[in-house]
């Protein structure tokens, strides 16, 4: 069994990293950050910041959406994000309906924000595509 440890991205920056090399001493073998940009911080800040404070831990966003993250973006985003940890960065992605549903509910504004499986499969090809190319060069 692999055990991990899941972030929503409010806790302070000191706290987080703490709790990220505490888990690791723990034998926790992963890390998960909620992407949810509009009801916490950003959170691939804080993964590229933990993945300088451990050294085999695994990291993941939980779960990127297609619809809110553009493709080119995402691609190196998650890139460089591997490179950075030494391929100890793993891709979660979904509806994740979170980082949609709030801002459209709080802004009161009606959008089709529902991602199709056609699309999903879409971006992810272009992605995982794109991210092998950045990797040969």
């Amino acid at each position: 069994m692999k055990f991990g440890i899941t972030f929503k991205g409010e806790g302070s920056p000191e706290r987080t990293r703490h709790l990220v090399r505490q888990a690791e001493a723990a034998g926790f073998e992963y890390s998960w950050f909620f992407d949810s940009h509009i009801l916490w911080r950003d959170s691939y800040v804080t993964i590229a910041m933990c993945i300088e404070h451990t050294q085999t831990m695994r990291f993941g966003p939980c779960v990127t959406n297609p619809g809110v993250r553009d493709w080119s973006v995402a691609a190196s985003l998650f890139g460089s994000l591997a490179f950075q940890s030494g391929g100890r960065f793993d891709i979660g992605v979904g509806r994740g309906d979170s980082s949609l549903v709030s801002w459209v509910k709080n802004l009161r504004i009606s959008v089709s924000w529902l991602i199709s499986v056609t699309k999903l499969d879409r971006w992810f090809a272009v992605v995982k595509r794109f991210m092998r190319i950045v990797q040969l060069q």
